[in-house]
């Protein structure tokens, strides 16, 4: 089972949010172990991602790509993984930029800005599609 460790600075508050949350986590639970790691201070987030040696920084400055491109990345990071992805979503005004330049991998989800609650069930919901869309259903349709 591949283990994906989701960092960010925050807390989970609405219970709708929960929801759409625990959904996707369901969803995915067959193949895939979902790790939150949710910090209160960008510092605790930042000691926590710098020991890594692979991580993909989620930043609307990155270049944007669509599901079936970021599928195929996806799947090629598990292929070299060795079963543990790491994906951090920036702080509110984005990670430290000796911090951000040390990411393997950048991604945006949306040349817009969403709030870090959003980011998390959208981001939840493109590696569900992104499963699919390997695994052949007409989900992605």
């Amino acid at each position: 089972m591949i283990t994906i460790h989701i960092y960010s600075v925050g807390k989970n508050k609405s219970s709708w949010l929960v929801e759409l949350i625990n959904i996707y986590t369901q969803r995915l639970s067959s193949k895939y172990k979902i790790e939150w790691h949710l910090y209160k201070k960008e510092a605790s987030l930042y000691q926590n991602i710098l020991p890594l040696k692979t991580w993909v920084y989620l930043t609307e400055k990155a270049p944007c790509t669509d599901s079936i491109t970021f599928a195929k990345k996806f799947r090629s990071w598990i292929d070299t993984s060795g079963g543990q992805l790491h994906f951090v979503i920036g702080p509110d005004m984005g990670l430290d930029p000796q911090i951000a330049k040390k990411a393997t991998h950048k991604l945006s989800l949306s040349p817009m800005t969403l709030t870090h609650q959003m980011v998390r069930a959208f981001f939840l919901e493109q590696l569900y599609r992104a499963d699919q869309i390997f695994a052949g259903t007409p989900y992605h349709k």
